[in-house]
Protein backbone atom coordinates (compact mmCIF):
# COMPACT_ATOMS: atom_id res chain seq x y z
CA UNK A 1 0.00 0.00 0.00
CA UNK A 2 2.88 2.59 0.99
CA UNK A 3 3.78 2.06 -2.67
CA UNK A 4 0.95 2.73 -4.33
CA UNK A 5 0.80 5.85 -2.17
CA UNK A 6 4.03 6.96 -2.96
CA UNK A 7 3.53 6.55 -6.93
CA UNK A 8 0.33 8.20 -6.59
CA UNK A 9 1.44 11.02 -5.01
CA UNK A 10 4.42 11.54 -7.10
CA UNK A 11 2.00 11.63 -10.18
CA UNK A 12 -0.47 13.45 -9.25
CA UNK A 13 2.78 16.20 -7.96
CA UNK A 14 4.34 15.76 -11.50
CA UNK A 15 7.27 14.39 -9.66
CA UNK A 16 9.58 11.45 -10.71
CA UNK A 17 7.78 8.05 -9.58
CA UNK A 18 9.73 6.08 -6.93
CA UNK A 19 12.65 4.39 -7.21
CA UNK A 20 15.10 4.10 -9.97
CA UNK A 21 13.80 4.52 -13.75
CA UNK A 22 14.42 1.45 -16.18
CA UNK A 23 13.26 3.20 -19.43
CA UNK A 24 13.12 6.89 -20.98
CA UNK A 25 9.24 6.85 -21.04
CA UNK A 26 8.36 6.94 -17.27
CA UNK A 27 6.98 3.40 -17.50
CA UNK A 28 9.28 1.08 -15.90
CA UNK A 29 10.97 1.52 -11.98
CA UNK A 30 13.34 -0.49 -10.09
CA UNK A 31 13.10 -0.50 -6.30
CA UNK A 32 15.63 -2.17 -3.76
CA UNK A 33 13.96 -2.87 -0.20
CA UNK A 34 17.11 -1.30 2.09
CA UNK A 35 17.80 -3.80 4.65
CA UNK A 36 16.42 -6.94 2.72
CA UNK A 37 17.55 -9.18 -0.09
CA UNK A 38 14.84 -8.10 -2.00
CA UNK A 39 14.68 -6.09 -5.78
CA UNK A 40 11.16 -5.82 -7.64
CA UNK A 41 10.07 -3.81 -10.83
CA UNK A 42 7.07 -2.01 -11.25
CA UNK A 43 5.15 -0.73 -14.13
CA UNK A 44 2.96 2.52 -14.21
CA UNK A 45 -0.21 2.98 -16.17
CA UNK A 46 -1.10 6.48 -15.41
CA UNK A 47 -3.95 5.67 -17.75
CA UNK A 48 -5.89 3.55 -15.15
CA UNK A 49 -4.26 4.81 -12.11
CA UNK A 50 -2.72 1.33 -11.34
CA UNK A 51 0.92 0.00 -10.85
CA UNK A 52 1.94 -3.75 -11.61
CA UNK A 53 5.01 -5.81 -10.22
CA UNK A 54 6.18 -8.02 -12.72
CA UNK A 55 9.45 -8.68 -11.15
CA UNK A 56 10.14 -9.75 -7.82
CA UNK A 57 13.47 -11.27 -6.70
CA UNK A 58 14.82 -12.28 -3.51
CA UNK A 59 18.47 -12.93 -2.97
CA UNK A 60 19.89 -15.44 -0.87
Amino acid sequence: MALARGVGTAIDDGEQSLGDPMDDLGVRYSVRIDGEPVVFEYVVLRDIREIRIPVLVWFH
